[in-house]
């Protein structure tokens, strides 16, 4: 987790909180399966006390960093961006750590690669409309990208959101 204050430009003095992603597929592999089988409360619960305690404008994230920071916009209302996180949303409540009703209107991003492992591994609906997130394209929150080639790697994503 890191902090970053915008310094210059139209976002000068905005505050952005930025949750790690998974940095190893063993990691990578963990941290799904924590995701899959709602082991993710404890990581939750946490991510939110951080966001109030530095009470950010915005909350970021890749992979697992993503998954964090959509549960937090989920249930603080606070907006931002996910890269190629697994979807933190379920009908089912008991799966469901998006459990928060305060991102209806909010401003954000959730960008996916497609073919990506991580983003369609949690996301039963993967490509689609119905899948895991706080956003939806038909509402303009989500974004697939099909210039990735498959790759998970934040480095790819930007260079596809450059190209978008």
């Amino acid at each position: 987790m890191a902090v970053y204050k915008v310094k210059a430009g139209r976002h000068a003095g905005a505050t952005i909180l930025a949750f790690e992603g998974t940095n190893s597929y063993t990691h990578g592999i963990q941290d799904l399966i924590g995701v899959a089988f709602a082991r993710f409360g404890p990581i939750a619960r946490v991510a939110c006390d951080i966001y109030n305690s530095v009470r950010p404008t915005y909350v970021t994230g890749h992979s697992l960093g993503g998954c964090i920071a959509e549960v937090v916009c989920s249930r603080s209302g606070c907006g931002g961006a996910s890269f190629n996180a697994p979807g933190p949303w379920s009908p089912n409540p008991a799966t469901c750590i998006a459990d928060g009703d305060r991102y209806d209107g909010v401003r954000f991003e959730i960008h996916l690669a497609n073919g990506d492992p991580v983003s369609c591994m949690c996301n039963p609906g993967a490509g689609g409309a119905d899948h895991g997130h706080i956003g939806s394209i038909d509402n303009g929150a989500l974004v697939w990208h099909y210039n990735c080639g498959g790759q998970h790697g934040i480095d790819v994503m930007l260079r596809a959101i450059n190209n978008w």
